[in-house]
């Protein structure tokens, strides 16, 4: 089995990689890369790299050991298999040994001893390429089981009688790689020893009460040692087999890990194939979508069929949803928090605080995880400063309209309101009613408003009353309007407020205040009846001599619905000199008491008869 886990999950560009693991959960190890993490190496062995190690070099006098480095139990199936090479010298010595040990991962003596003597109480599989008599050994290089770290065949502690190691071979130290498999099955309590795929122990014993006390806990492992002579010893781990549960490898949803038989073996068939790159070989990829248990079938190279078993317990990361991507309003801010179950959570800054807040745009990614498993979003958050700009305050004249037009930016959504009632159509709006007018711009959920004020400038008054006067030929009749009007345009070209005309028609007027136009138009038409029109001199002489001595209006045949009468007298500077309010009378040529100055005069004349207004202005000459 593999010696680490791998998870992963996507997207892309970033994954979650971790292992979770127990020693109780291994089943098969292959050492392969990092193995040598799991020996303790002791005197002179050295690794060699991969899954072999040099015991002893060519060297006399040297001990060596390699140790797992966590106790096995001999209640539960063990099988190990490994290459041991034991020199190329025929005349070199002295062997190595397989050794179960519960005490210590010490290092025994060297010599005929092979690295194990003195280690106790101990269960020992020795390959010893050297004859010793005082051990009783024989010729060839042979195999035997002993206990107790004692390597003479006729002692007590001998378990079996020593046999040729090889059933083909007297000599393996051959400098070629035999292969080795030691086997123990606790039920049948029954140790069995395979060289090159052939029997060479099957003992039955039980090693728990008959060798350890009762203990089933030991370490396992290798020694080897050379004494007067030497060999190169070396052992190459192929794997080993404790009856121990499932291996179980956690990944997440969507991700995959690489599940490890052991290298070196043929005929690799995975089942179910389901979610396995390649079933066929002895490290597939599996990517399940659901927890499933994969079983291993392969062949060793004695042709017998091994099985492994692995589960792939696959996890989910939390529910994790930042909601649809939004739109922040300018100065507002949006607070992310953990999601319900995720035990850690890694915000788009690295922090993982219960909460974050972001105030800008960009697009935020976001991490969640319920154990090891991660969960992704992205929140893609922009920010709106919709402008509202009214503009200035705007006027026009008492029934007119005034067009106002404000050009959105990219994305804002304008509109006027008179009273919360919508006017005009998007940024632009026609004004013809008083008020304040709102401007409303939006952009998504966030909104501004400015105002203007719509005001009427007043039309100037313009009133002609009546708007009929009645004219006699012979006279002329004054037009002037009541108005505060500033100028005036009279339909003539004439600019004056009031103008004198002297035959019948329609006489228009245009007058203006503030740039704001009033028109108006009076109409003068002749009379039926002039018997009243007025006379008056052109001069007169107040001089005493009773003859022209009064400027008064004198009437022709009289004016019996004569009414309003108004008669004045100004200088030729403007000042009035006389005024009268009843026919009859006159201006004696005299100003606060004394006499006026000779010159020309004006005189002004304004009455009703028969409801007509007249109006008829003239100059005089005051003589002596």
């Amino acid at each position: 089995m593999s010696d680490a886990s791998l998870c992963s999950t996507p997207p892309a560009a970033r994954f979650l990689w971790w292992s979770i693991r127990s020693a109780v959960l291994l089943l098969l190890l292959v050492f392969a890369g990092g193995v040598q993490a799991q020996f303790t190496l002791g005197g002179a062995t050295t690794a060699l790299g991969g899954d072999c190690y040099r015991l002893t070099p060519n060297l006399t006098g040297q001990v060596g050991t390699l140790w797992y480095t966590d106790l096995i139990n001999l209640n539960e199936e063990v099988r190990v298999e490994a290459e041991i090479y034991l020199g190329t010298n025929d005349g070199g010595a002295d062997g190595l040994a397989f050794v179960l040990q519960p005490l210590s991962t010490g290092v025994g003596t060297s010599g005929g001893s092979l690295g194990y003597e003195g280690i106790m109480p101990s269960a020992i599989v020795e390959f010893d390429t050297y004859q010793n008599g005082a051990n009783g050994d024989p010729f060839c290089d042979h195999t035997a089981l002993l206990t107790d770290g004692n390597p003479i065949h006729t002692a007590a502690t001998a378990v079996t009688a020593p046999v040729q190691a090889s059933s083909t071979l007297c000599n393996i130290e051959d400098g070629a790689y035999h292969l080795l498999s030691i086997r123990w099955d606790p039920v049948l309590t029954r140790l069995q020893v395979y060289v090159d795929c052939n029997l060479r122990i099957d003992q039955t014993i039980d090693l728990t009460a008959d060798v350890f006390g009762g203990d089933p806990n030991v370490y396992w492992g290798f020694t080897g040692a050379t004494g007067g002579l030497s060999n190169e010893h070396r052992v190459c781990i192929k794997f080993y087999d404790i009856d121990l549960p499932t291996d179980t490898v956690a990944i997440c949803d969507g991700g995959s890990t690489v599940l490890d038989a052991p290298a070196g073996f043929s005929g690799y068939s995975w089942s179910p194939a389901f979610g396995l790159d390649d079933p066929t070989i002895a490290s597939p990829t599996a990517s399940p979508s659901v927890s499933t248990t994969y079983v291993a079938a392969f062949v060793d190279p004695c042709g017998e069929v091994f099985t492994d078993t692995f589960h792939v317990e696959v996890g989910s990361g939390p529910e994790l949803d930042l909601g649809p991507d939004t739109t922040l309003c300018n100065g507002a801010s949006l607070l992310l928090t953990t999601p319900p179950g995720a035990t850690s959570v890694t915000w788009p800054d690295g922090s993982s605080g219960a909460s974050f807040s972001i105030n800008a745009a960009g697009t935020y990614p976001v991490q969640a995880s319920i154990g090891l498993c991660p969960s992704y979003d992205t929140l893609v958050v922009t920010v709106a400063n919709p402008v509202a700009d009214a503009g200035m305050d705007v006027s026009a004249c008492t029934g007119d309209s005034v067009f106002v037009e404000v050009l959105p930016d990219p994305g804002v959504l304008l509109g006027w309101s008179l009273d919360g009632v919508p006017v005009g159509s998007g940024g632009s709006a026609w004004l013809s009613t008083p008020g304040t007018y709102v401007l409303l711009a939006m952009e998504g959920p966030c909104w501004q408003q400015d105002s203007l004020v719509f005001s009427e400038d007043p039309l100037p008054l313009l009133d002609f009353q009546p708007d009929s006067v009645a004219w006699c030929p012979e006279a002329s009749v004054v037009l002037e309007p009541a108005s505060n009007a500033e100028s005036f345009l009279w339909e003539g070209g004439q600019t004056s407020p009031a103008i004198q005309v002297d035959m019948p028609g329609l006489y228009a007027l245009i007058a203006s205040l503030n740039g704001c136009i009033a028109e108006a138009s009076v109409e003068v038409f002749e009379r039926d009846d002039c018997s009243c029109n007025p006379s008056l001199p052109n001069a007169f002489s107040p001089n005493g001599d009773g003859v022209n001595d009064i400027f008064r209006v004198l009437f022709t045949d009289g004016c019996p619905n004569l009414s309003g009468f108004d008669f004045r007298v100004f200088s030729r500077w403007g000042e009035l000199v006389f005024a009268g309010g009843e026919p009859g009378q006159g201006w004696d040529g005299t100003l606060r008491g004394r006499p006026a100055e000779l010159g020309s005069y004006v005189y002004q004349l304004r009455y009703t008869n028969n409801g007509q207004l007249q109006l008829q202005q003239g100059n005089l000459t005051l003589v002596r």
